[in-house]
């Protein structure tokens, strides 16, 4: 009891600026969280990615595009770039769902400036991913388009032929 009632005198190693300054963290130490919309972006990188490597799985077979007849321009192109893409469909879902993870474990932590680059990285590793689908896309609908042509040029000429064979004046 009789502690109590003598004040505390600090000594020379232990002042109240000292004391404060061992409970305070840096914050150039402690980092800061990754703002919601770059977290975000690397949620949809990481996604985009899983879900291009499950989209492999519905692509048709190399052999179906160059062998199909479907494909009259750059078809070799297109087989190609689908057995690459099928090469890298597993590497991609395990890669995407580790990279999901990290982003979840990264959502409220504070982090350094490194971390927020491997967020970029990790949307741009799926803008990558996406580029090479974008490319098969576009050979498809470049075929497709091709082949419209194709029917509806020979639409006309059948309906040239029939009309000029009715006596058409």
């Amino acid at each position: 009891m009789g502690q109590d009632l003598v004040p505390y005198v600090p000594g020379p190693q232990d002042d109240a600026l000292r004391r404060f300054l061992r409970n305070v963290t840096s914050y150039e130490g402690a980092g800061a969280p990754i703002p919601h919309a770059l977290w975000q972006f690397g949620l949809y990188g990481s996604l985009t990615i899983i879900a291009s490597g499950l989209l492999t799985f519905i692509l048709p077979d190399k052999s179906w595009i160059r062998d199909g007849g479907f494909f009259l321009l750059f078809g070799d192109f297109a087989a190609a770039l689908t057995s690459t893409i099928a090469s890298l469909a597993v590497p991609a879902i395990v890669l995407g769902v580790l990279l999901l993870g990290i982003n979840l474990w990264l959502r409220d932590r504070r982090t350094s400036e490194a971390w927020r680059s491997a967020v970029v990285l990790q949307f741009a590793m799926a803008g990558g991913g996406a580029t090479l689908y974008a490319g098969v896309a576009v050979l498809f609908v470049l075929n497709l388009a091709l082949w419209i042509a194709i029917i509806g040029s020979a639409v006309a000429l059948l309906c040239v032929i029939v009309w000029a064979a009715a006596g058409g004046s």
